[in-house]
């Protein structure tokens, strides 16, 4: 079982005290999705613990290979222009502000979260990761 920090959230000390739920999902991209490809939807109200890329095989434009993750609007939210040009995982840390990502209000839409991959060149050929997006879901109705 893993276990994840949680970042605090800051100026906003309400949303840091509320008791929460962890949870994830997991999507694919391939080096086909040039324009943004929706993963899957986020309940509100929630808060970003983590985004994880696991390339599975590597993307091979002859230039760079860049993915970003986030949601309408705001393509790098969750990672910014992460290198698909390795088997390995990259933490979405690394490359966006995502305790600053939340949502408070529970309007009962969510959010689409969405990626995409951008090759250099547009030459690929091969390439293909799985994008985990770690949330916590906010128990309201907790001290």
């Amino acid at each position: 079982m893993s276990h994840f920090i949680r970042p605090l959230l800051v100026g906003v000390a309400a949303l840091n005290s509320w008791g929460d739920t962890d949870l994830s999902q997991t999507a694919t991209i391939a080096y086909t999705d040039t324009t943004a490809k929706s993963l899957f939807v986020i309940p509100h109200p929630y808060r970003i613990i983590e985004c994880y890329l696991d390339v599975t095989t590597v993307f091979n434009d002859s230039g760079t290979d860049l993915i970003s993750v986030g949601f309408s609007g705001t393509q790098g939210a969750f990672m910014n222009g992460a290198s698909g040009a390795s088997a390995a995982r990259v933490l979405g840390s690394a490359s966006a502000t995502l305790s600053g990502w939340y949502s408070a209000t529970d309007d009962g839409l969510g959010t689409t979260v969405t990626a995409i991959y951008v090759g250099q060149n547009g030459d690929a050929t091969t390439g293909a990761a799985r994008i985990t997006l770690v949330y916590a879901a906010f128990k309201a109705n907790n001290p």
